[in-house]
């Protein structure tokens, strides 16, 4: 019986601990085409994020919040993950599931462009206006609002804008049918594929072991 007693421990704890790690909350922000909620993928990152941890082991579930409201989770230590960026600390398990480069930058025809002034750029439309917003509008650029990163890219080839605020991934315009033509003339960031993981939480313990080698 006794045998029998520790297989029937050991299966009970392993199936425990994979439950723990079956469902890791992530908390994100929407930020297409990052993270959307409208994308059947989730958004770029998001998807990246799914697949990467899936083939661990790991299924993530999205929690939509306010920057704000993740930051203050966070300093309550009410959270399991996160997509954004947040203090570092010995809790704190920051691990890349992508070895690809993404920049957040300004897309236009024409390579040599690398001044904002005058220039009409179309951006998807926001309930406000993001400090990249400010960035572009402060260097003389008139922004154009858009329901897709889609629509910007068919005024740019249009003429209807001069240039789009879109996201390179390894320098391809992601979203563009000709991204061979566009050139991505002002980077205005780079955003690694990390994911914040707390460790004080069994799920966040769990999903590291799971995610790191």
């Amino acid at each position: 019986m006794r045998p029998l007693l520790c297989c029937v421990l050991a299966l009970f704890i392993s199936t425990s601990t994979q439950s723990v790690a079956q469902n890791l909350e992530v908390l994100v922000t929407p930020f297409p085409p990052f993270v959307d909620a409208n994308a059947d993928d989730g958004g770029i990152a998001w998807s990246a994020l799914s697949d990467f941890a899936s083939a661990k082991g790991v299924q993530v579930s999205p929690v939509y919040r306010p920057t704000a409201r993740i930051f203050s989770q966070v300093d309550n230590d009410n959270w399991q993950a996160s997509l954004v960026s947040i203090p570092l600390a010995p809790n704190v398990a920051v691990i890349e599931y992508s070895n690809s480069e993404v920049s957040y930058g300004v897309f236009t025809n024409d390579a040599s462009m690398t001044s904002l002034r005058n220039l009409k750029i179309a951006t998807i439309r926001t309930n406000s206006r993001s400090g990249f917003h400010r960035e572009m509008e402060m260097a003389g650029a008139v922004i154009v609002e858009v329901d897709s990163l889609n629509q910007g890219y068919r005024m740019i080839r249009a003429g209807r804008v001069d240039a789009v605020l879109g996201v390179g991934i390894d320098g391809v315009a992601i979203g563009a049918q000709n991204p061979e033509a566009l050139h991505m003339s002002v980077q205005l960031a780079v955003l690694p594929f990390t994911v914040f993981v707390n460790k004080n939480t069994p799920q966040g313990r769990e999903a590291v072991r799971l995610l790191t080698p």
